[in-house]
């Protein structure tokens, strides 16, 4: 996989492992970024891995697309390059992230290689993902080309609201749309999306999201309450 070819966004995607993967714990390091003067750092066990790419289990919970730096002593026969190094440091996009029953989190991770993504230098904490995969094309309801504004509300957990902000629909279905929003926050579970007058009121997921060329975040969200009309 060319990590130059990665373009910003977020999404849970479906796991198409071709390569099995080997049972073994080894010990690896692990490098995120959660914002801008956010770094952190774990240490971990390695549960799974094979050529392209690892499991692991980590305290810090992370969202598919985040791009992490690992650092292991990658058995030689499975490594792209280093033959020779005693640690294997390659760059890795979180495919998933599963809550355990140990207050960890389980991670796989698809290895990029030795160098990340162009936007990582700058903004390492940006989510990222394959352009080949479409899931902005996996819809069941037809969208048609629809400019309004909304207001869009963030929430933490069942009704912690963090974040208010006006956004503007660029195409909508009755069960979804996609909006152009200035800047949502970091970490956010679920948002609210509303018109003024009461025409339009829906709680609603956020089932992808990308940043445009125009710089500017757009959400792609299913309704969970009210169908558009």
């Amino acid at each position: 996989m060319n990590s130059q070819n990665l373009q910003p966004v977020t999404t849970a995607i479906p796991n198409q492992r071709k390569t099995a993967r080997i049972k073994m714990e080894i010990p690896i390091q692990i490098t995120g970024h959660e914002s801008v003067d956010h770094k952190w750092q774990e240490m971990s066990r390695i549960i799974d891995v094979s050529r392209v790419g690892v499991c692991f289990e980590i305290q810090h919970k992370v969202s598919p697309g985040l791009v992490l730096y690992l650092s292991f002593p990658m058995p030689w026969k499975l490594r792209q390059f280093g033959h020779s190094e005693p640690s294997y440091k390659i760059y890795g996009l979180v495919k998933n992230c599963q809550p355990t029953n140990k207050l960890t989190y389980r991670v796989g991770v698809q290895f990029l290689g030795q160098t990340p993504p162009k936007t990582y230098v700058a903004k390492p904490w940006i989510l990222f993902n394959s352009t080949e995969w479409k899931g902005s094309e996996r819809r069941r309801a037809l969208r048609k080309t629809v400019r309004e504004l909304v207001w869009i509300e963030y929430y933490k957990g069942e009704n912690e609201l963090i974040g208010l902000e006006q956004g503007c629909t660029e195409n909508v279905s009755r069960t979804g749309a996609r909006i152009c929003v200035q800047e949502p926050p970091m970490d956010f579970d679920s948002i609210r999306v509303f018109k003024l007058g009461n025409d339009f009121d829906s709680l609603a997921q956020v089932v992808n999201q990308f940043i445009g060329k125009d710089g500017l975040h757009r959400l792609c969200v299913h309704f969970t309450q009210q169908q558009w009309v």
